[in-house]
């Protein structure tokens, strides 16, 4: 392949069309990286602050503030942004572990696609080697979508490869501190072809991966698996009768409380939203709404969590078509401890746009009353640009946020604290190639 794949990696469905995680081919990723507690990917709240020189050093605490405007919370300056170390690379998933760790992931193109690994140690991002075991017909592929950390030395990664026969595998990845290392996953009967999408851990024995798997037998089925501290088990999901479905998000809030989203179809091939809940038992569907109605595809893409009745889940749905294009809106959910109920959230790109694109992917919690969402939308051009919305207690907001080049996504968000915020995505100009992104908002 001569560019970096889209998104979900590949989606079962659709090709081109933000559903499933798919976006057009030019670009590459979407990650929805499960954060811990509050924001999905289990890090440490108490984690210890950048040291002194870290703050000193250019992008550091001390920088970034020194960076921001008054008229903007979120910054992309050149020397916060990733390195590229092949001819295209996307950042997909991002786990935020204290000012001076955090561990962002996704896929770059050198002589196929390869897994790509980025930390930031408080000044700058750096390219940390990761494996890629996929090889087809001497083109390998192999990619992460999401990463999840509860500290500097215990991360855990997620997407997939291609074997030697085309088709897909789960792949996993774990930090030990000193090297990212590939973990078996969890062994699927039947199963031809499996790809993860997103990944949360609260300890080092209790991590969790979803994503979705071809059966031979019953077609495209969620797939859910979860660390032990010793293994990846695959775990039963509940049954949709006649449904094809796949999971893109996940959060865990304790060993008894995780939250898994996605869509699921029928045969007529519309997506509907879809929760899934684990009780510290098994897991269930909860319902869910779906503001683009049932003759329209809803989906959602990423998860957050701060308590047993505290939860976000965001996403977008259809909305119609305009200049000949199907055109999409955000849906942002909030689970109150009883029902999932929609909350209204903006569409700036449904303004003077002639065909409006607006799309979260990702979510992360501080506190009841600050919650980030990020995502793209499109410009009065068509081209899209980064998207990031605020949750202030009582409405969301739109955030100012960076687009450096014509083209620019957000795909994963996590965070610490009220003033240490990142986002991952790529940028790119028109044809040209993609280049990682990473925002810093707080």
């Amino acid at each position: 392949m001569n560019q970096l794949s889209s998104p979900g990696t590949r989606h079962w469905r659709r090709s081109a069309t933000v559903m499933g995680r798919l976006l057009p081919a030019v670009t590459i990723a979407v990650a929805v990286a499960g954060t811990a507690a509050a924001s999905g990917a289990a890090h440490a709240r108490n984690s210890t602050p950048g040291s002194a020189a870290a703050a000193a050093a250019p992008g550091s605490a001390r920088s970034l503030a020194a960076a921001r405007t008054a008229s903007s919370t979120c910054i992309a300056g050149s020397g916060l942004q990733p390195p590229n170390p092949g001819s295209s690379a996307s950042l997909k998933g991002v786990a935020v572990v204290s000012s001076s760790r955090a561990f962002a992931v996704g896929s770059y193109i050198s002589g196929g696609e390869k897994t790509l690994a980025e930390h930031w140690n408080g000044s700058s991002w750096t390219v940390v080697p990761s494996p890629s075991p996929g090889i087809v017909f001497n083109d390998p592929h192999s990619v992460l979508n999401g990463v999840a950390a509860t500290s500097s030395h215990n991360a855990w990664a997620a997407g997939s490869y291609t074997d030697q026969t085309g088709q897909f595998q789960a792949l996993i990845l774990h930090w030990n501190g000193t090297t990212w290392k590939q973990q078996a996953s969890a062994p699927i009967p039947f199963a031809e072809s499996t790809q993860l999408f997103g990944v949360t851990v609260a300890s080092t024995s209790n991590a969790w991966a979803v994503g979705s798997t071809i059966h031979n037998r019953i077609g495209v089925r969620a797939v859910i698996e979860h660390w032990n501290g010793t293994t990846w088990k695959l775990m039963r999901t509940p049954k949709l009768a006649g449904a094809g479905a796949e999971l893109l998000g996940v959060t865990a809030v304790s060993s008894r409380n995780v939250w898994a989203v996605g869509h699921y179809w029928h045969s007529g091939g519309i997506s509907h939203t879809l929760i899934e809940h684990w009780n510290g038992t098994a897991w269930r569907h909860v319902t869910s709404p779906n503001p683009g109605g049932p003759a329209h595809d809803n989906l959602l893409r990423g998860v957050t969590a701060l308590s047993g009745r505290n939860a976000w889940a965001v996403g977008d749905y259809d909305a119609g078509e305009k200049a000949g294009a199907t055109v999409s809106k955000t849906i942002i959910l909030r689970w109150n401890g009883i029902a999932w109920k929609r909350i209204t959230s903006p569409n700036p790109g449904w303004g003077s746009v002639t065909i409006p694109a607006d799309i979260l992917t990702g979510a992360t919690a501080i506190s009841p009353s600050n919650v980030w969402a990020v995502g793209s939308r499109n410009d009065k051009n068509a081209l899209e640009q980064t998207l990031v919305e605020h949750w202030n207690g009582s409405a969301w907001k739109s955030v100012r946020s960076p687009s450096p080049q014509r083209s620019s996504f957000l795909f994963g968000v996590d965070s610490t604290t009220a003033s240490n915020i990142w986002a991952v995505g790529n940028t790119s100009a028109i044809d040209g190639p993609s280049l990682p992104l990473a925002v810093h908002c707080g």
